[in-house]
């Protein structure tokens, strides 16, 4: 008989899992709040954008966001609200660049103020190094699926 590993409320995959089901909700809520009708995906394309802006559509895709058909829609969804742009790669004509166009820029300023009262609000009472060793963790967790996944 193969050994019991627990509870499931003690196994730390399910404590992920759970942690980042409350952080996409709360995350929700907070664009609901400070912003316009916007998902999490779009608010973290966005965001991406707003630190380096002027990617590919392949550069923003990643295991997180999806697929490329799903970057396709996000960008899709938010070049209709007036968010971003694509604009002609001067090297390659089957090629796109994503911008963020002024109003994308405003919106990001606006939710970007909020993210150190955010920040604080959720993390209160961790103490730094105690979120450096976490960060780690969670790293080398992720870098452990990456391998055995081939994402």
């Amino acid at each position: 008989m193969p050994q019991d590993p627990g509870p499931l409320e003690d196994a730390p995959a399910y404590l992920i899992y759970r942690l980042a089901r409350l952080l996409r909700f709360d995350l929700k809520n907070i664009l609901a709040r400070v912003g316009p009708d916007l998902s999490p995906e779009q608010y973290f394309l966005l965001y991406r954008l707003y630190r380096q802006d002027g990617r590919s559509q392949a550069e923003l895709a990643d295991s997180v966001l999806g697929d490329y058909p799903n970057i396709t829609r996000l960008i899709d969804a938010l070049e209709k609200k007036g968010y971003v742009a694509r604009t002609p790669d001067p090297n390659d004509r089957r090629r796109y660049f994503i911008v963020l166009t002024d109003a994308g820029k405003a919106l990001m300023a606006d939710l970007i103020a909020h993210i150190p009262d955010e920040r604080r609000r959720v993390f209160q009472g961790i103490a730094p190094e105690d979120l450096e060793a976490f960060q780690r963790v969670v790293a080398t967790v992720q870098a452990n699926l990456q391998k055995t996944t081939g994402s």
